[in-house]
């Protein structure tokens, strides 16, 4: 392996890479010339095109073959990949299967590559969590979304609520009111 298999973590494309390719490499790793070996779900191929060569002009990197895998197929297909003993350089990797991939041996962690420590300071502690397994940091994002959940207040207090839910249950409970009253 030409160098050792950094972990993209959610949706991460290029933060990762900056971060383990410029100015040196963690306990372990040889650093060479060879282009890079990237694998990832398909999503805005264009926009990942555009940043791997951003990437590739910034810092004199290669990175000769992006492998794109239909979301829905990924885990899959990049588990029997990586049992089979495929190696890749960079790759996606969902929270949700961060630590099946770092307890197979898959991943390594980024702690000690340039620039982590400095990323770090400007991440929430639930997003550094959701990168680490083992107290050890697999990736940083370079994407990070919000999920927003609107109510109609009206609907609310014609069913006899004073205030929105705070949980999943109560919104189930308060959502099943609604609709029994016809609302």
């Amino acid at each position: 392996m030409k160098y050792p298999t950094i972990c993209i973590v959610l949706v991460v494309l290029l933060l990762v890479p900056l971060v383990a390719f410029t100015g040196g490499t963690s306990e372990g790793a040889e650093k060479e010339a060879d282009p890079l070996k990237l694998v990832g779900w398909s999503y805005q191929p264009d926009t990942v095109n555009e940043n791997l060569k951003y990437f590739e002009e910034m810092y004199g990197i290669e990175v000769d073959d992006y492998y794109s895998i239909p979301s829905k197929e990924y885990h899959d297909k990049l588990v029997t990949s990586m049992v089979a003993g495929t190696e890749y350089d960079i790759l996606y990797v969902r929270d949700e299967f961060l630590a099946e991939f770092a307890s197979a041996g898959w991943i390594v962690p980024v702690d000690g590559y340039p620039c982590v420590e400095e990323n770090k300071k400007d991440l929430p502690e639930a997003v550094l969590d959701l990168m680490s397994w083992k107290n050890d940091l697999y990736g940083l994002p370079y994407y990070g979304g919000r999920t927003i959940m609107g109510y109609n207040a009206r609907h609310l207090k014609e069913a006899g609520f004073a205030e929105p839910p705070k949980t999943w249950e109560e919104m189930l409970a308060q959502a099943r009111v609604i609709k029994s009253k016809g609302i």
